[in-house]
């Protein structure tokens, strides 16, 4: 006979408390993939509840893609096993030009193996849930997605999810389990922030765009990491964020305002490299020099910066490994639909150049090479030029994109 567990009684609200321990269970392996849950009869005994609030917990486990019903026979750990004959994969983005130069990888990738990528993308022209559904409805054979809404329909998805093969890219769709291919941002970002202390920096500001993806707060903890590591401490108020969720341009004043007090940072940290030309533009702006007066180091090396023909310093990511990752998994679970959702972290290299301070003689990479890509880039890359000087010029060239 089960040992009873114990379930804290919160009313209306144990059957959640239910269906967490059961997904704990699948998890950690205690019940593997494939494997029938035990019978209501069994989980009304563990626990010590009634059959509708036992049914109420296996529901919300399925609902949230961890098990499936099997007619007749019980709930079965795992997504269900769907069989289609389709080629076609779709990749759900909103277009940026790292996604656009991927959509080109993933394509050549998929071709190889028999399947052909269609994009579905781009939050203008539908949303992440019905590029899902479509993708379900007409009978794809999986979806890679690069989530574009950090607040989606989480029970919509989960029930696409639980026919559909879905791999995402870079951060999680929340509360959707998946299979998934990311960073270690964490490590990332403190190698960047801890390079610029290497140099002699004592004062490193953090900027770019704060929101809620798991990535973002893994590239903030990694800033605090380095400072505490190397025997420094954050102050609140070098925290000057420039963006967030729904902004469409960068709120400049709070950089402006601490870069202009004679207590400034000597270096500043931004999370994303989209952001670093018109941060740089501003402190340029404000009449100080880069590097002497302020270092810069971000996390990208997907924009072409140099001031004065120094390059701008950064964290490569991989994203031809990502792409390569993201197939590999796809493949994966199109073969074995019910296995636990798995996750692949893709490799990063620290890109060293003038504008962090460090001298010539470490640079590792030339000004405008880039590293994130292997091979020619079937589109341009933004390029900024800047020079120094108390009214800094921009130029970016007319066939970019960001």
């Amino acid at each position: 006979m089960a040992q009873k567990q114990p379930v804290t009684r919160s009313g209306r609200n144990t059957f959640k408390e239910i269906s967490l321990a059961l997904q704990e269970k699948i998890t950690t392996g205690v019940i593997p993939a494939g494997q029938f849950l035990p019978t209501e009869r069994e989980l009304q005994d563990e626990y010590s509840v009634s059959r509708s609030t036992v049914r109420r917990a296996l529901g919300h486990l399925i609902d949230a893609g961890w098990a499936h019903n099997v007619p007749s026979k019980g709930v079965v750990t795992g997504r269900s096993a769907r069989k289609t004959t389709s080629r076609t994969v779709a990749l759900i983005d909103d277009q940026t030009f790292v996604l656009r130069v991927m959509h080109v990888r993933l394509n050549e990738l998929l071709h190889r193996r028999g399947f052909h990528l269609v994009h579905l993308g781009g939050r203008i022209h539908h949303s992440m849930e019905q590029a899902l559904s479509y993708s379900l409805e007409n009978d794809f054979a999986g979806a890679i997605v690069w989530a574009f809404d950090g607040f989606g329909d989480a029970k919509l998805i989960n029930e696409v999810a639980t026919q559909l093969p879905i791999v995402t890219l870079d951060h999680r769709i929340p509360n959707v389990p998946s299979d998934h291919v990311t960073f270690d941002y964490l490590k990332a970002a403190s190698q960047a922030v801890g390079h610029v202390i290497q140099q002699g920096r004592r004062r490193v500001a953090i900027a770019g765009m704060m929101d809620m993806l798991d990535n973002t707060h893994q590239r903030f903890s990694g800033y605090l990491y380095a400072l505490f590591a190397n025997g420094l401490h954050p102050r609140s108020c070098d925290f000057v964020f420039t963006n967030t969720s729904g902004q469409t341009r960068q709120d400049m004043r709070l950089l402006e305002s601490r870069f202009s007090s004679a207590d400034r940072p000597d270096s500043i940290f931004v999370l994303q490299d989209e952001y670093v030309p018109e941060i740089v533009e501003c402190l340029l702006g404000l009449g100080l020099s880069i590097p002497d007066d302020v270092a810069v180091i971000t996390i990208g090396d997907d924009v072409d910066l140099a001031i004065d023909g120094q390059g701008m310093s950064g964290v490569a990511l991989d994203w031809d490994r990502m792409c390569e990752l993201a197939v590999d998994l796809l493949m994966q679970r199109i073969d074995d639909p019910i296995h636990p959702p798995a996750t692949s972290i893709a490799p990063h290299q620290l890109v060293i150049r003038g504008l962090c301070g460090a001298p010539p003689a470490t640079w590792t990479s030339k000004p405008g090479e880039i590293t994130s890509f292997r091979g020619d880039l079937p589109y341009q890359r933004a390029q900024y030029r800047f020079q120094s000087g108390w009214a800094p010029s921009l130029t970016r060239s007319l066939n970019a994109t960001q």
